[in-house]
């Protein structure tokens, strides 16, 4: 859990939240993009929220590991996004990495804890 700043590249969030959301969930906030999903680890849809959220663009996570878990993300229910987060052992550093689905081109994040 924590604030996250991007050391690259800057296409991507520069800021990425995360928040516990009830027992077995995240909240995921993208403050650059004033976008935020609460959702469950289930692997269900949950809706991405904010001023500019795309209608019907949905987040699913699932954990992989207490350090890492991955993320889907759809738009009307189509998967166009896959990527995987995974906390260092110290702690220190969030690696995001993935692509669109489809595209051959796959690209990693790294998050500095703040």
């Amino acid at each position: 859990m924590g604030i996250w700043k991007t050391k690259n590249p800057p296409r991507w969030p520069r800021i990425v939240e995360l928040i516990p959301f009830g027992t077995d969930g995240l909240t995921i906030k993208f403050p650059d993009d004033q976008e935020t999903c609460e959702a469950k680890f289930d692997g269900r849809d949950y809706p991405v929220t904010g001023p500019v959220a795309q209608p019907r663009f949905t987040l699913s996570i699932q954990k992989t590991s207490p350090r890492s878990f991955d993320v889907t993300g759809k738009q009307d229910s189509k998967p166009i996004l896959q990527v995987s987060f995974t906390v260092s052992e110290n702690g220190k550093t969030l690696t995001q990495t993935g692509g669109m689905v489809g595209a051959s081109e796959k690209f990693t994040a790294l998050y500095d804890r703040q």
